[in-house]
């Protein structure tokens, strides 16, 4: 089974319908605040992927954090912000 919980949507994988009908009736229409309950069921799977299409090649953020301040440290060739007295922030 496979349960998700984004921005309002639930995503369930039921083994039938009957297992669906029983989580929708039985227990997710009685939780306190569910006002209404919408099915979808998806007739196939058009794609599946468990890899992320993330660029390995380019340095992440956490490659430039300073353990002992645990701040980011600026980019190479990076220009130092201003704040807000107008003095730079090195």
């Amino acid at each position: 089974m496979e349960c998700y919980l984004i921005t309002g949507v639930l995503r369930v994988m039921a083994s039938d319908i009957e297992d669906l009908e029983d989580l929708i009736v039985n227990k997710l229409s009685r939780i306190s605040g569910v006002f209404s309950i919408k099915s979808n069921l998806a007739l196939k799977k058009i794609s599946y992927k468990t890899v992320l299409p993330i660029d390995t090649t380019r340095p992440s953020r956490s490659d430039r954090v300073n353990p002992r301040r645990g701040m980011v440290a600026p980019r190479q060739g990076a220009k130092p912000l201003p704040s807000p007295q107008g003095q730079s922030i090195a």
